[in-house]
């Protein structure tokens, strides 16, 4: 038996009755960012009205008219299969190699299947869906200037790229030429200036990362620092006090890159944290670990204690698309005792993926990967980071030129440069409305 459904009333889906804690998180994770798009459609009636999925998938009406309406799947099991991972992990997340498409974001199929059986179950009509998408051009410092440690290891990749292409010319002979200009020390990592004059030109913020190295060395035993797991630079040199003043007053974000050895250890993340904003003079509140490194609760606890609001190390290290099967922010953590909430921002896209491990060709970049990316993040009307180390402007000579074609193009399917703090903007529903 269907429910009397009260008309022009707006329709919100909770998901209740939960196991534990980390059940409510999730459950406010999925409410807030992805299923409170529905409206009634008839002007009789004003009162507010709620549906209750439960953690079987099962329906009921919450209203003194409100009697159970099984759905023809489980959506609760198979929502929380997708964030759980993540968010309630107890070591490190398996992020290396996805186990499924990664360029389909299923949480967001499963909420638009939600939303499709509630239309035609209850007559009901939705607001229209969003043409609009923002992407956050976002640059990790892994290294600036000569970083001989990571040239070798670069060098290394491709020509072990070049062997695996032999078959393939002009892949093999790009290959064999970048492993020996890095292994000869041809290159230098910076880019600034570049990313600054495209911002400036297209008017958006760009977000860096930075590393910010301690006397210990950020806790890296001797074998790791020799082989080059963290940055090489000091944010208390010259040169980088000049380029971060620059950043700062040239409209850049500045976010923390966590340390190799910083996701599972708030002491030395603190640390460097504090670091940071003291170098440049004002608050951090969005972060991205160094390699990826994440430990599920553990990481989003220590940012949460610290007061870092917006994670965005949600992504696959050896491939691009959505590792948590959305393309919209969601909750890692929700406010408790004083403390904020913390909320990630998929990370879609890294450039080092179809450059180092493919290889492909700047210039074939675009279609191969971004455009399909950029179709599911403007389907689903998400908000996601793109990952264009700032390095890559002194490695590769097409790549100035395909970052502008990035910008452009996001541009011209309707969508819009973003930073981290837009979050409001794009969802006014999400009660994301604290200090960060």
């Amino acid at each position: 038996m269907n429910p009397s459904v009260p008309d022009q009333a707006r329709l919100a889906i909770a998901f209740v009755r939960p196991d534990s804690p980390d059940d409510d998180r999730l459950q406010a994770t999925l409410n807030r960012f992805h299923f409170r798009r529905l409206r009634l459609v008839s002007p009789a009636r004003s009162s507010r009205w709620q549906l209750v999925l439960d953690r079987h998938g099962e329906l009921t009406t919450v209203n003194e008219e409100g009697a159970a309406v099984p759905l023809s799947r489980r959506y609760w099991p198979e929502a929380r299969a997708w964030l759980a991972p993540y968010v309630e992990a107890d070591g490190p997340i398996k992020n290396l190699f996805p186990t499924r498409d990664p360029r389909m974001p299923g949480l967001d199929q499963l909420a638009d299947a939600l939303e499709t059986e509630l239309i035609t179950r209850f007559q009901l009509s939705s607001r229209p869906a969003s043409a609009s998408f923002g992407v956050v051009m976002s640059h990790d410092v892994d290294g600036v200037g000569h970083y001989w440690r990571a040239h070798f290891k670069s060098g290394a990749i491709f020509l072990a790229n070049a062997l695996r292409t032999a078959t393939q010319g002009g892949i093999s002979r790009y290959c064999l030429y970048h492993g020996w200009r890095f292994l000869t020390g041809q290159v230098r990592y910076h880019g600034f200036d570049h990313i600054l004059t495209r911002a400036d030109t297209l008017g958006f913020r760009p977000t860096f990362f930075f590393y910010a190295r301690l006397p210990d060395r950020n806790k890296l035993t001797r074998f790791q620092h020799l082989y080059g797991f963290n940055p090489n630079y000091d944010l208390e040199s010259p040169y980088m006090r000049a380029v971060l003043r620059k950043l700062v007053e040239g409209g850049a974000r500045i976010g923390l890159h966590g340390s190799y050895a910083s996701a599972n250890d708030p002491e030395l993340l603190a640390r460097e944290w504090r670091q940071l904003q003291r170098v440049i003079g004002q608050p951090v509140h969005c972060t991205r670990q160094h390699y990826l490194n994440f430990e599920g609760r553990a990481t989003l606890r220590m940012y949460q204690d610290l007061g870092l609001t917006i994670d965005s190390t949600c992504g696959y290290t050896f491939a691009n698309g959505f590792l948590c099967g959305t393309t919209r922010p969601f909750y890692g953590c929700l406010p408790v005792a004083g403390k904020p909430a913390v909320v990630v921002v998929p990370m879609a896209f890294m450039d080092a993926i179809p450059l180092y491990y493919r290889p492909t060709l700047p210039e074939q970049i675009f279609e191969q990967e971004l455009r399909p990316l950029l179709e599911q993040i403007r389907q689903y009307g998400g908000m996601a980071s793109f990952n264009l180390h700032q390095r890559m402007f002194g490695v590769f000579p097409g790549f100035r030129e395909l970052y502008e074609e990035i910008a452009w193009k996001i541009r011209a399917m309707n969508g819009h440069l973003v930073s981290f703090q837009d979050i409001d903007t794009f969802y006014p529903d999400s009660e994301f409305h604290h200090e960060r």
